[in-house]
């Protein structure tokens, strides 16, 4: 898992909750580095850690983080993909080859999801996600937090899901300008 997750996870945390369980809940926890890749075990651990220590429901806590992470954290790492975009559809359908591809080369121990990205109707992505992960619920919530950022709103169906047992998960999103 990349580093930035880590960062994100905390600054989530902190936003979320307050500081002083952000703070509690990373005590004992090693520095994160943002350029680094992490066991994935690291990260469950951890996030289950949270979720023991604030009673979150895991499934709402991960994809609260991914609307979070796709509407603030990632838009800091990438702002001139964000810009040159200019919507939440155009941004998705570029995702796997600016960003994917970027990690990738600059972080080799990176394994970011390999995701298929395709246009779908006048106004929406849809999304084939195989992840060895199975964190479909975060890719949910960077989904809507991407679309936020662009003032948009993200209606998200995941039509075929991993932990459901199908082979990959396949998600389609409308995308609407806010109050469309």
């Amino acid at each position: 898992m990349h580093g930035i997750i880590f960062t994100s996870f905390r600054q989530f945390l902190t936003t979320r909750f307050d500081q002083a369980t952000a703070t509690t809940s990373w005590r004992g926890e090693p520095t994160y580095s943002i350029t680094a890749s992490y066991p994935d075990a690291e990260f469950l651990r951890l996030f289950g850690k949270v979720c023991a220590h604030t009673g979150a429901e895991p499934d709402g806590l991960l994809r609260d983080f991914g609307v979070f992470t796709g509407e603030r954290t990632f838009v800091l790492l990438y702002p001139s993909f964000y810009e040159e975009a200019g919507d939440a559809r155009t941004f998705l359908l570029g995702v796997e080859e600016r960003i994917h591809e970027l990690i990738r080369a600059v972080v080799p121990e990176a394994r970011p999801p390999r995701l298929r990205v395709e246009a779908h109707g006048e106004d929406g992505v849809s999304i084939r996600y195989d992840s060895p992960r199975r964190m479909c619920i975060l890719l949910e919530g960077l989904l809507i937090g991407t679309a936020r950022h662009y003032g948009e709103t993200a209606r998200v169906e995941e039509v075929r899901c991993m932990r459901r047992g199908d082979e990959a998960c396949l998600f389609e999103a409308r995308l609407a300008p806010n109050g469309a």
